[in-house]
């Protein structure tokens, strides 16, 4: 029993003599423990707030990008009437390149208004044949038709105030 007593009171010395030391190094050691759970848990916020900008920015480029065709959609209307009534629907091909070079944008369909028959499509099955879309028909604004894997821009052609034919153009989300 002396052995342990003395055991003792040599650590209890030693204590005495490095309490300063002693202390200090558990504040180091709280001070390291608190910092890694601090720096742990701002990594996560980062990463969390970094996903959900990352997020919002490719909403707002998939809403511009909508946008964009929105606006080509409306434009190629104005220039589809022009190529009705000269009757060159042959040359709508090459005009409607550029427009397929998007990767949203799955196919462009021009329909004739009067009989429903399409007239130009770049799936070119479809040519001559009849459209059975009412709501496509009937269309008297610029409208889109929201699918759950396609979106319909359907965009009526005028020329003279007459409605001659519909642009339909199918976009991917």
């Amino acid at each position: 029993m002396n052995d342990k007593n003395k055991a003792f009171s040599f650590f209890l010395d030693f204590v005495k003599r490095n309490i300063i030391s002693i202390l200090l190094l558990l504040i180091l050691l709280v001070v390291l423990i608190y910092s890694r759970i601090n720096s742990t848990q701002t990594e996560k916020d980062y990463k969390e707030r970094l996903s959900e900008i990352v997020s919002i920015y490719e909403a707002e480029l998939d809403s511009l990008e909508y946008s964009k065709i929105t606006y080509l959609t409306e434009y190629t209307a104005k220039i589809v009437s022009g190529y009705i009534v000269e009757n060159r629907i042959d040359l709508l091909n090459d005009s409607f390149l550029f427009l397929l070079e998007n990767p949203h944008i799955e196919k462009i369909t021009i329909i004739n208004a009067s009989d429903a028959r399409i007239l130009f499509s770049t799936v070119k099955k479809d040519e001559g044949r009849l459209f059975r879309g009412i709501a496509v028909l009937t269309a008297g604004n610029f409208t889109i038709d929201s699918g759950e894997d396609l979106h319909k821009m359907i965009c009526p052609v005028y020329y003279n105030n007459m409605r001659i034919a519909i642009l339909l153009v199918d976009v991917k989300p």
